[in-house]
């Protein structure tokens, strides 16, 4: 599990296909990909299921693709699948670096950044100084 909060680079939630309406959380930490599965449907005394790699053996680990594949979609894969290549794109920043990017950028850029990607949004969501000065 990640040791503080900044380790982890998505976490998500989500309910399994159904007829089995299981709960799921996917954590993708610097290090590890999570899947915990809930099955609700044997009730609650059940322990949830967990499938754990290391985040560069993800291609490794077809299992846990196809879960990540059909629980999440396509593109949450996609994303874990790059993340675990390494390559290096705009949505696989962590926080911090990509708050570094954007002293580098123009106001009217960092405008239009925050309209078109939720990474954007969510970090500037998050980030006091965004608060006091666009509020």
């Amino acid at each position: 599990m990640p040791k503080t909060a900044e380790d982890i680079i998505l976490q998500l939630y989500a309910r399994t296909p159904a007829p089995c309406r299981d709960y799921c959380g996917l954590t993708i930490t610097q290090e590890d990909v999570i899947i915990n599965i809930w099955n609700i449907t044997f009730g609650p005394h059940v322990y949830p299921k967990r499938m754990k790699c290391p985040l560069k053996e993800l291609n490794e680990h077809k299992s846990i693709k196809v879960e990540i594949e059909r629980i999440f979609g396509r593109h949450v894969l996609h994303y874990a699948d790059s993340l675990s290549r390494n390559e290096m794109k705009l949505e696989n920043l962590t926080s911090k670096a990509f708050l570094s990017v954007l002293n580098y950028l123009a106001a009217k850029d960092i405008l239009n950044l925050s309209q078109t990607s939720k990474m954007m949004f969510e970090v500037m969501y998050k980030c006091r100084y965004f608060q006091l000065t666009h509020h």
